[in-house]
């Protein structure tokens, strides 16, 4: 049994090998492309805004609602607990690095897979299984630069974006309710003071790089899945699959981040 488990293992580890080295190569050549003037033409452009829209400015409702909720059940009970023991420089330390750097960018990433991920394997599936790529490709339109490169772009801004606006919600509405239960000690200015500086100089980098690489894996993981479950068997949802490989490439993003 051991030696059957262990073929198995054999065989699956190059195959999973293989494909994180095809999304490194993707997410490459997507960001040398986005890197150049000539990429972006109208239409991709306004495929790029649209995309923006519909993943970061319609999901700030879901972001905000969450921000509340994560920040009157952190940092209100961060600052309960301040009120009880006083150690100040602990438990805002805890806070910033705890809020800030893991759940902020971990539960946007969530989100705006929900939002934005799902889309593209929805819209990209679609359009590999009724032949609009191939009918692209031959009125010689690449479709990875039209229709690949403004979606998997629009992903990390979106991210970036819906990071700041969770980190700024969760702590105005923690402080809001803290002061509404009498267990803010600090006044309003000093309390966005001292979690500035709890922050520390890496804090203000791990946030931002977090929140672009989770943009970046889950649009590049989303973009692999939808064109080859198609390819590999056209009756076969590449929603489940997708939706499981770009958790397990958020969680992978945040541990890469937080370990360097």
């Amino acid at each position: 049994m051991s030696g059957l488990a262990l073929e198995r293992l054999r065989h699956w580890v190059p195959g999973w090998l293989s494909w994180l080295a095809l999304a490194g190569g993707v997410g490459a050549a997507l960001f040398v492309l986005a890197l150049r003037p000539s990429s972006w033409r109208r239409p991709v452009r306004g495929e790029f805004v649209r995309f923006l829209d519909l993943t970061a400015w319609r999901a700030v409702p879901a972001v905000t609602g969450a921000a509340v909720l994560i920040g009157i059940g952190l940092v209100a009970q961060g600052l309960y607990w301040l009120e009880r023991f006083g150690e100040l420089e602990t438990v805002y330390t805890i806070l910033a690095t705890v809020l800030i750097r893991e759940i902020a960018p971990v539960l946007v990433g969530l989100l705006v897979l929900g939002r934005g991920g799902l889309l593209i394997l929805g819209e990209l599936s679609t359009m590999q299984r009724g032949g609009q790529c191939r009918a692209l490709d031959a009125q010689g339109v690449d479709p990875f630069l039209a229709v690949a490169l403004p979606r998997v772009a629009a992903l990390p801004v979106a991210m970036f974006c819906l990071s700041m606006l969770f980190v700024v919600v969760a702590q105005l509405s923690g402080y809001a309710m803290a002061a509404a239960l009498g267990v803010a000690r600090l006044p309003p200015e000093r309390f966005v003071e001292t979690m500035i500086q709890s922050i520390g100089a890496q804090g203000y980098l791990v946030l931002p790089l977090k929140s672009l690489l989770i943009g970046v894996a889950i649009g590049v993981v989303c973009l692999l899945t939808a064109v080859e479950r198609w390819r590999e068997v056209e009756s076969e949802d590449p929603v489940p699959a997708g939706f499981l490989r770009a958790v397990l490439a958020t969680f992978l993003a945040t541990g890469l981040v937080s370990a360097l």
